[in-house]
């Protein structure tokens, strides 16, 4: 076992030095899009406590995971047993906290991040 994580150790550091050059002129979205688009998804404790991508709180991931089932924020509200206007409010604060402007642009970035399934 200790051989395969070694091994694992090797490749992860050859790997990220190959990547160097690339990674070197691409945004931070653009890297977290990337990895999304080969299948890594980070988890959200990952995200909080790492500071890759955004850190929300558990109401903001809660409304999040949401967003995608075009529910209106009121049958959200009552799905979670709390007003529509608190979801508004976690919403929003999402969408800051996500860089963006949209419910729909926040469920993508929420992919993107491995926030969000899909």
């Amino acid at each position: 076992m200790a051989d395969n994580a070694s091994t694992l150790g090797t490749i992860t550091g050859q790997l990220a030095e190959a990547l160097t050059p690339l990674t070197d002129r691409m945004t931070e979205d653009e890297i977290l899009e990337l990895l999304a688009d080969l299948g890594f998804v980070f988890p959200p404790e990952l995200v909080s406590q790492s500071g890759i991508g955004p850190a929300l709180t558990n109401a903001e991931l809660r409304v999040l995971r949401f967003l995608p089932s075009h529910l209106t924020f009121r049958e959200i509200g009552d799905r979670l047993h709390v007003s529509a206007n608190t979801v508004k409010t976690q919403a929003l604060s999402a969408y800051r906290k996500l860089d963006v402007g949209s419910r729909s642009e926040a469920v993508a970035r929420g992919r993107a991040v491995g926030l969000l399934d899909g």
